[in-house]
């Protein structure tokens, strides 16, 4: 098993906050923008994970509705290249931390 890709991102909107009449919505549009960055800068020299994988997911204790951080966060997984494809997810654990943004641990299975 290899080591896990741990990332470090801005907590990106709710899941429910998206769409706005039909399109991205611009807090979606711009958290996908910085949080992009902040995820190609720690991926320089890693392997993207091909195929099934594991994910582990920390967000900040107030956050209202936990899974709503699930969605957005994959996405920008497979969009900045850390994985194939979100489809691939096998497990995804999700947490409550004293923190500030999100923790994304992705591991190969």
């Amino acid at each position: 098993m290899s080591d896990p890709i741990i990332l470090l991102l801005s907590l990106p909107p709710s899941a429910n906050r998206l769409w706005r009449n039909n399109r991205l919505s611009l807090d979606y549009r711009k958290w996908k923008d910085t949080a992009g960055w902040e995820a190609k800068t720690q991926l320089i020299g890693v392997a993207p994970i091909k195929g099934r994988f594991a994910v582990k997911i920390e967000v900040p204790a107030n956050r209202r509705d936990l899974d709503n951080s699930v969605k957005p966060l994959l996405d920008l997984c497979q969009a900045v290249g850390a994985i194939q494809d979100d489809k691939f997810a096998e497990e995804i654990h999700l947490y409550r931390m004293d923190r500030e943004g999100a923790l994304v641990a992705l591991t190969a299975l």
